[in-house]
């Protein structure tokens, strides 16, 4: 056993942090909807989350589409929520390697997820990941819920050439997501699972 009760409190503290960032990042994106002339405020969104103390951009969709300012969650994310649109806010408590550090300093496997999200073409992409590797990065997301065909292709690929396992993630999100349910993506993404006995591998190989 490699980690140590001082690198799980070091993680809880790390998490404690990500959260507080979290909560900035949800009242900047209030901020800028109510720029877009979007009457919200942070009360509705608390409100929207039912008592979860962990707010998200879901939450100020669902308020835009009960008011009428979008016609669904998808097209309050795709216009205004999304990676590049006004009211996506940016901040971020750790860096890529700080991340990665801390899971594996904790007893983790580290995996770089929702990889169409980084914004990178694919060679940019893979350097990113290679610098990563001596951090303790152990694997890639090939299986989501809003990868292509020709995604998951690329990113399993890109694994395979960087010696990573691979993850999946249906992205099973609650009521906030109900066209995606435990273990089943949108369509007829269904995780293997070849993908849990790579992720078990990885980590007794690390964790003898």
């Amino acid at each position: 056993i490699l980690w140590t009760f001082e690198s799980i409190l070091k993680l809880q503290d790390a998490m404690a942090y990500a959260l507080q960032v979290r909560d900035e990042r949800q009242e900047e994106t209030c901020r800028k909807l109510n720029e877009l002339g979007f009457d919200i405020t942070m009360e509705e969104a608390r409100a929207e989350a039912h008592g979860n103390p962990v707010l998200c951009r879901a939450h100020f969709a669902q308020i835009m589409v009960r008011k009428g300012y979008a016609a669904s969650v998808k097209e309050a994310f795709s216009k205004y929520l999304s990676v590049g649109c006004y009211a996506y806010s940016n901040r971020q408590a750790l860096t890529g390697p700080e991340a990665v550090s801390l899971i594996r300093e904790a007893g983790g496997i580290a995996v770089a997820a929702h990889l169409h999200l980084i914004k990178m073409p694919d060679e940019p992409l893979r350097e990113y990941l290679r610098e990563l590797i001596p951090y303790g990065l152990d694997g890639i997301e090939g299986y989501y819920t809003d990868y292509t065909p020709d995604m998951e292709q690329r990113y399993r690929a890109m694994a395979k050439e960087l010696g990573l396992v691979i993850s999946g993630g249906t992205d099973y999100h609650g009521a906030n997501k109900p066209h995606i349910s435990i273990g089943k993506g949108r369509g007829e993404l269904e995780i293997p699972y070849s993908v849990l006995d790579g992720l078990r591998q990885r980590h007794s190989e690390i964790y003898r």
